[in-house]
C-alpha cells in the first residue's frame, strides 16, 4: 500500500511542517507591508506640509494614498524582491541548521526540468485561462455592477499607463517569481507533508486569494491557485506554474495600456466582439491543454520529507 504524505510523522514534526507552510506566506505579506510603510510615512509627511497646519488627519491621509498611488508599481516590485531574498535568506539558514544533510537548492525550490512542449502548452493555457476568467468577471459586471466597479477602481492602481516599465516589472516579471516560489515551491511543498494532497492544494489556494484583497481578486486567485497548484503537484516543477503567471498577468498588463476612450465606436465594437471570440475558444481550450499537459506528464511522485 502507498503511503500518503504525512503519515506515520509525529505530532511535533508535522506542527514542524505546518508552521513552516504559514511562515512563507507571512513573509510574503510582511515585506508588502514593510514596502508600503516605507512609502507611505515620507508621503503622509510631504502631504502634511503641502496641505499646510490646519489640514484634518483624514485629509493629510487622502493626499497621501493620492500620491502613493503613483509608486503602487514600484512598491509592488520592491515588495516581491523583499520576499524572494528573505526566502533565499532562510533557505541558507535552514541548509546551516541541517548540516551535511541539507537540502539541494533544486529539490527545495522545485527546479525540476520540464520539456519545452509541455512549457508551450502551459503558456496556452494561461493565456485561454485569462480570457475565461474575462469571460466570468462580465458575468459579474451585469449580475454585482457595485462589485465589478471595485474591482475596476483596485485594477486601475495596477500597471498604469503611468508606470509602464515598474508597472511590467511588478506585474510580470517579481510578482510571479514570488508568488510561484512562496505559495507552490514553499507553501504546498510544506503543507503536503503534514496533510493529505487535496487539502494542501485547497489551503495554498485560500492562502494564495486570500492575500490579494479585493473580492474578485480573491476569487480567481483562489482558481488560479488551484490551477496551478494541481499542476505544480502534477508536474513537481516550478516552470509551468511560473511560465503559466507571467503570461496571465502579461496579458492583463497588455489590456490594461488599452485606451477605449481614444478609440472610434466602430474599433470598441470589433474590439469587444474579439474579446467575446476569445472568451468562446478559450472555454474549449482550457480543458484541451489540460487534457494535454496531463498526457505529458506522470503522476508526481511522493514528496521527499526533509525539511
Amino acid at each position: 500500500m502507498n503511503k500518503q504524505p504525512g503519515e506515520n510523522l509525529t505530532y511535533g514534526k508535522r506542527a514542524a511542517y505546518l508552521l513552516l507552510a504559514f511562515v512563507f506566506p507571512l513573509i510574503h505579506l510582511a515585506s508588502s507591508l514593510i514596502l508600503q510603510l516605507a512609502f507611505l510615512i515620507p508621503l503622509q509627511n510631504k502631504a502634511a506640509r503641502q496641505l499646510g497646519e490646519g489640514a484634518s488627519a483624514e485629509e493629510i491621509a487622502e493626499k497621501a494614498l493620492s500620491l502613493y498611488q503613483n509608486y503602487t508599481d514600484l512598491v509592488s516590485a520592491l515588495a516581491n524582491l523583499l520576499a524572494i531574498l528573505a526566502v533565499l535568506l532562510l533557505f541558507g539558514v535552514i541548509c546551516r541548521a541541517a548540516g551535511e544533510g541539507r537540502p539541494a537548492a533544486k529539490e527545495f525550490f522545485s527546479l525540476r526540468r520540464v520539456d519545452g512542449i509541455t512549457l508551450l502548452f502551459a503558456a496556452i493555457l494561461a493565456i485561454a485561462f485569462y480570457h475565461v476568467i474575462v469571460g466570468v468577471l462580465q458575468l459579474f459586471r451585469l449580475a454585482a455592477p457595485e462589485l465589478y466597479e471595485s474591482y475596476q477602481n483596485a485594477s486601475a492602481s495596477l500597471g498604469g499607463r503611468e508606470n509602464r516599465v515598474f508597472g511590467f516589472l511588478a506585474l510580470v516579471i517579481m510578482a510571479p517569481i514570488a508568488e510561484e516560489l512562496i505559495y507552490r515551491a514553499m507553501t504546498i511543498s510544506h503543507l503536503e507533508k503534514a496533510l493529505s494532497r487535496p487539502w494542501a492544494l485547497a489551503l495554498s489556494s485560500l492562502l494564495f486569494g486570500l492575500v490579494h484583497g479585493n473580492l474578485l481578486w480573491m476569487l480567481y486567485a483562489l482558481l488560479m491557485g488551484l490551477l496551478f497548484g494541481f499542476l505544480f503537484l502534477r508536474t513537481r516543477s516550478i516552470f509551468p506554474t511560473l511560465v503559466m503567471h507571467a503570461l496571465f498577468n502579461l496579458v492583463g498588463f497588455l489590456y490594461s495600456l488599452i485606451d477605449s476612450s481614444r478609440m472610434s465606436d466602430e474599433a470598441v465594437t470589433l474590439f469587444n466582439t474579439l474579446t467575446w471570440v476569445l472568451i468562446a475558444l478559450s472555454v474549449l481550450l482550457v480543458p484541451l491543454m489540460l487534457f494535454l499537459i496531463l498526457r505529458r506528464t506522470r503522476r508526481a511522485p511522493e514528496k521527499r520529507e526533509s525539511v
